[in-house]
């Protein structure tokens, strides 16, 4: 999970509505000194991506 191992707490989730429970210090989206593997956006990304891959 890049450098972040850590899993994001999902408290709810449908077609439309994604709530999260953010770590702190965790930026949500990649700045121009920060890359993408290290923010919110990064870990549910590959959260997603591990997910899908295990069938659950």
């Amino acid at each position: 999970m890049g450098n972040y191992e850590k899993a994001v707490d999902i408290t709810y989730q449908d077609e439309n509505v994604l709530v999260i429970n953010n770590p702190s210090g965790v930026l949500v989206i990649p700045d121009q000194h920060t890359y993408e593997n290290e923010t919110l956006i990064g870990i549910l990304k590959d959260q997603t991506k591990h997910k899908n891959m295990s069938g659950s």
